[in-house]
């Protein structure tokens, strides 16, 4: 299956990935690069998600929100929706290869021509407080939205009860055009493409209308700290260790990253493998990234009773210490490690979506297209040293722990220092 993207221009200076393969239909990805994160005032707060919401509530040429919603998707083969995270708002969808174009069109009719009807705004106003009600009421949600806040100083994507009763018409419209600029987005087409050239004379006129002027964005940087978020009616504490990543965001340090990722990978194996399956202290735990493209953090995440939070941060911080000075890595770990990344490398191939989305990620993060290639054969010389290496970079000194649930007497920081050594 090839694997050949390439990106374009258009006039304005919008850019355009196209990632042409044989498979029966087409995936659309438009990212506006701009999110939760550049909601810069307290009256912003939910902002970009409230505009996300209206983008589908009918246009100039389909005031009807059904039209847009589900009636002209349904009738060229296509599904479609749009979403909000803390940095950008993106139109995404599905499509039969031969229809590409009449996607294209909605896309940039919905950029364009969105009535913003000040009826439907008080309508979706009652519905994005109902979703803000849903995800308050969602422990896992909570928990995010206050890591959020307390290590990159965000505010809920959704914003706040106030804010979302105050958006004005006039306040969405002048915040979207103010965030809807060509130097400011970048379009994703992954799929059949039927005939590129004329995919992209279309695209020019479909998106060369969007201006083109520098939209700034909030910097944003971790904070060490240590938090609990009282939660008296959750039975179990959550818990998020994290640690600052510190390797540059550019090409030359990927490789560094990839190698961090695995480790990441096999310590949280390991810690799962102790808590869970030798302990009983926790139903799982995983290492992951958390935060944003440019900036984010190493963490272990877990959850477990209140009386046994202390058991559980002090054993991941004796196994964390003991990773740090002498991980236990081995042959058949990378050699296992190594075929489940082929296998995750085939999802991306083998999905128009996944291509989609990593090639949108990788490009934001890095202003170039996703080798693919390139990653496989990374992969295929990783070395158990490599992995090994890479610990200097997954545990930084500045760690923070933060928890919700239950109240808690528990000195989270001195049980990690004092079992961190």
């Amino acid at each position: 299956m090839q694997y050949t993207p390439s990106i374009y221009k258009l006039s304005n200076g919008l850019n355009v990935i196209l990632d042409d393969f044989d498979i029966a239909t087409t995936n659309v990805q438009i990212d506006i690069h701009s999110g939760a994160n550049d909601e810069t005032t307290s009256t912003e707060f939910g902002i970009t998600h409230f505009i996300e919401h209206m983008l589908s509530k009918g246009t100039r040429q389909h005031p009807d929100t059904n039209d847009i919603t589900t009636n002209i998707a349904a009738s060229i083969g296509a599904s479609r929706n749009a979403g909000t995270s803390y940095d950008k708002l993106c139109l995404f969808g599905r499509v039969l290869a031969e229809n590409l174009n009449k996607l294209l069109e909605l896309f940039s009719e919905q950029l364009r021509d969105s009535l913003f009807d000040p009826h439907k705004i008080e309508i979706e106003r009652g519905v994005i407080l109902d979703e803000y009600r849903r995800k308050m009421m969602d422990n896992v949600s909570t928990f995010n939205i206050f890591c959020y806040e307390k290590l990159f100083g965000a505010s809920n994507l959704l914003g706040t009860p106030d804010t979302i009763k105050s958006f004005s018409r006039e306040q969405l419209v002048d915040y979207f055009y103010k965030i809807l600029s060509a130097q400011n987005m970048t379009i994703c087409i992954s799929g059949k493409i039927i005939d590129s050239e004329k995919t992209l004379q279309h695209l020019e006129q479909l998106f060369g209308w969007i201006p083109s002027f520098p939209v700034p964005h909030t910097q944003q940087k971790i904070t060490q700290v240590f938090a609990h978020n009282l939660h008296d009616d959750q039975p179990n504490v959550q818990l998020r260790i994290a640690f600052e990543n510190t390797i540059p965001t550019d090409l030359e340090h990927r490789p560094q990253t990839l190698a961090t990722n695995r480790f990441s990978f096999l310590l949280g194996k390991k810690l799962h493998e102790i808590l869970r399956n030798k302990q009983g202290l926790t139903y799982g735990v995983s290492a992951t990234h958390f935060g944003h493209a440019n900036v984010y953090a190493n963490t272990i995440n877990t959850s477990t009773s209140p009386q046994n939070i202390d058991t559980v941060i002090a054993t991941i911080a004796r196994e964390c210490a003991t990773a740090h000075m002498n991980p236990e890595i081995s042959d058949d770990d990378v050699a296992r490690l190594r075929m489940l990344m082929k296998l995750q490398f085939a999802d991306i191939m083998e999905s128009a979506s996944k291509r989609c989305g990593k090639l949108m990620e990788h490009w934001h993060q890095y202003g170039a297209l996703y080798d693919l290639m390139g990653e496989m054969h990374i992969n295929d010389q990783m070395t158990k040293s490599n992995i090994i290496d890479a610990k200097k970079d997954f545990f930084n000194p500045s760690v923070s722990i933060l928890t919700q649930g239950p109240e808690t007497s528990s000195d989270l920081q001195k049980i990690w220092n004092d079992n961190f050594k």
